[in-house]
């Protein structure tokens, strides 16, 4: 189910940006992502729009059986400014990731992060933690991680990847 109330004001030629001021609601929607070898399913969402804003609400949905939800606002749709939290009390990565067939999985995520474009170029920041699960056949306790990701990166000081492991 899709339901809109929305109101689109403005241009979008010459790169202008049009407001949009209303809201969208999904009710037991569906796609397939490419990359991603199960398909989103059950996705139940409020999206709201005012201006150049919009707020992500009451989000939930299933990429196999992984069950996850998602909140986020964005100070800005056009360039992309948005800040977000995912959940989820328990991933599989075999609903992530392509070809992998193990029980690795992460419990109660929290993934907190911030998406930007700047002149056509995104940028993310995303902190990850874990309580426990299992990954490349080790148990662990206390997952934390950070990742920087910059679009056609030159400077490889400028992105990073950092795990802290602790021993179940």
């Amino acid at each position: 189910l899709f339901k809109a109330n929305t109101k689109v004001y403005g241009s979008v030629a010459g790169g202008s940006t049009p407001s949009i001021n209303g809201s969208v609601s999904l009710a037991n929607a569906g796609t397939k992502v490419e990359g991603i070898p199960k398909p989103i399913s059950a996705l139940i969402s409020d999206i709201s729009f005012t201006g150049n804003t919009a707020k992500i609400k009451n989000t939930s949905f299933n990429i196999g059986s992984s069950k996850i939800s998602l909140l986020s606002e964005a100070d800005s749709i056009s360039p992309l400014s948005a800040a977000y939290v995912i959940t989820s009390p328990k991933l599989l990565l075999s609903d992530l990731v392509e070809g992998n067939t193990t029980d690795e999985h992460l419990n109660n995520v929290v993934i907190k992060g911030k998406a930007v474009q700047r002149g056509g170029e995104m940028f993310a920041t995303a902190d990850l933690t874990s309580d426990n699960g299992k990954i490349s056949k080790l148990a662990y306790n206390g997952l934390n991680g950070s990742v920087i990701y910059q679009e056609q990166c030159i400077d490889e000081r400028r992105r990073g990847l950092r795990y802290e492991w602790q021993d179940p």
